[in-house]
């Protein structure tokens, strides 16, 4: 008889941590599961209580290894290596409540229509030594998900929402016939949230409204970047820009306003990294005139104008940075023209300057 439930579980840097989430998952009150634990060159220590629970719970846990450093690598090796007929997923350093696996289990016999399941879940700090606990979330909030879904009229494209990955629970076979984790996101932060995009397409969301799983944050600011590179911010955007199209703009037209708006703000926004370097301006003058096109009417855009026809002297001030920076090697015409959907561009010879059109 097969296993009903797998647990995969991601092992990088977590450490002594990874203990504490081993044991929580041990503490379940569903009986028929196991747990996997991906090796994803994980350091020293994590190795060393991975294989340490694996030996002591040789019937419950195993070890597998996924070379290919990425979260998207090693959570598709873990689903892909996986028995059960479920998977729950969990991060190295989060905890489940004892129920967790019974309660989603539960649902997901009641509500067979739904392709993805999540829960609620507490986010705590460790200060002093104590877990302090200081919020209960349903989601990830992401300040685009509120622009592009929750004003639209459409109850399918407002209710959207991207679950926390730990609290994702799913049929296996259906994940995996949908292809899993993209791999473009090893690379990049934000494969949780291109997993949700994609996913809401193909299939319904359930929400347990409970909360089953301790999230462990770094601090209580949770509007922490998901990266320090901004060019792997960009490129993030432009696969989520260009998917959100993909998939909905055919079928949902009065979501185009929305997209456009998100678009127009993104160009923007990514424009500042640009001013911030001196051989950048005429880059970042290409995606102001292209955030143009997309929304006209943006005062915070034309202020952006303004700002960039001042002398390069005024720029550290106006545009918030202390010290010029050097553009990155991958910058380029090229890699301007591809990202945000940006076709069609040329360069007149006789004039610094450049001719967008749209998409």
């Amino acid at each position: 008889m097969g296993i009903e439930i797998s647990v995969v579980i991601t092992c990088y840097r977590e450490g002594d941590l990874l203990g504490e989430t081993l044991e929580s998952a041990l503490d379940q009150t569903f009986p028929d599961y196991e747990i996997l634990l991906v090796d994803n060159n994980a350091d020293e220590k994590t190795v060393d209580v991975a294989r340490r629970y694996a030996e002591k719970y040789p019937e419950k846990i195993r070890v597998v290894k996924e070379s290919e450093p990425g979260i998207s690598s090693a959570r598709n090796r873990g689903i892909a290596e996986s028995r059960g007929r479920y998977i729950a997923l969990l991060d190295g350093d989060d905890l489940m409540k004892p129920d967790r696996l019974e309660k989603q289990y539960q649902a997901s016999l009641a509500h067979p229509e739904a392709l993805l399941f999540s829960s609620s879940y507490e986010i705590f700090v460790v200060e002093d030594g104590k877990k302090n606990f200081f919020s209960v979330q349903k989601d990830i909030h992401l300040d685009w998900v509120e622009m592009v879904f929750k004003s639209q009229k459409d109850p399918f494209l407002r209710s959207f929402y991207v679950p926390l990955p730990s609290t994702i629970f799913f049929e296996r076979n259906k994940v995996l016939d949908l292809g899993g984790f993209d791999t473009f996101f090893d690379t990049r932060p934000g494969e949780d949230i291109f997993f949700a995009v994609n996913n809401w397409s193909k299939g319904k969301f359930f929400h347990v409204n409970e909360v089953l799983l301790s999230y462990r944050a770094k601090a209580r600011n949770l509007k922490n970047k998901l990266s320090k590179s901004w060019v792997q911010r960009t490129e993030r955007q432009d696969r989520i820009i260009r998917t959100l199209y993909a998939l909905y703009g055919d079928s949902y037209p009065e979501i185009h306003k929305s997209l456009r708006k998100l678009r127009a703000f993104w160009l923007r926004e990514n424009s500042l990294n640009y001013f911030s370097c001196r051989e950048g301006k005429k880059f970042g003058d290409l995606l102001l005139k292209r955030s143009l096109l997309d929304d006209p009417f943006s005062l915070e855009t034309w202020k952006m104008v303004v700002k960039r026809s001042l002398p390069e002297r005024f720029y550290p001030k106006l545009f918030w940075f202390d010290r010029w920076e050097s553009l990155p090697s991958q910058v380029n015409h090229e890699f301007i023209v591809r990202t945000f959907g940006l076709r069609g561009a040329r360069k007149e010879s006789d004039k610094n300057d450049y001719k967008v059109s749209c998409p």
